[in-house]
């Protein structure tokens, strides 16, 4: 069973630090989210559609990093999960921005995610992005 900070997807617990090094050559705002909808389980990498990265090859560099965890490369090779999502979105981090300062955070106190594990959450962040909004709940 892939547990996500606490969301199950196979055998796998994939942490906010182990996370956070595969996310270390993208610039600019990056999460990695879990999906669970018509096309399987796996993750999707949100970044900033306008941003700073070559998003193509920051999720190449992601995808093989997580491959470099034996359980996730092992859910990976038997088609447990699917192949790593790119979600570009326009303002990716201005949305986050909105939804924590609507929640009453203090500016101050916001730190950019790298994972985001409740799919609720996620939804409610970027309604926009069909592929949140049509995968099924845990």
């Amino acid at each position: 069973m892939l547990v996500f900070d606490g969301v199950c997807l196979c055998s796998l617990k994939l942490t906010e630090e182990f996370v956070s090094t595969c996310l270390q050559d993208c610039h600019g705002f990056a999460v990695l989210v879990p999906v669970n909808g018509a096309l399987g389980q796996g993750y999707a990498l949100v970044v900033e559609a306008d941003g700073p990265n070559d998003n193509h090859r920051c999720l190449e560099r992601v995808e093989q990093r997580l491959n470099a965890n034996p359980q996730y490369e092992h859910s990976r090779r038997m088609n447990q999960l699917q192949p790593l999502r790119l979600v570009p979105i326009i303002k990716v981090e201005d949305y986050f921005l909105e939804w924590a300062l609507d929640r009453k955070r203090r500016l101050s106190d916001i730190k950019s995610p790298v994972l985001l594990p409740d799919m609720e959450q996620v939804r409610q962040i970027w309604p926009q992005t069909a592929l949140f909004n049509h995968s099924k709940p845990y």
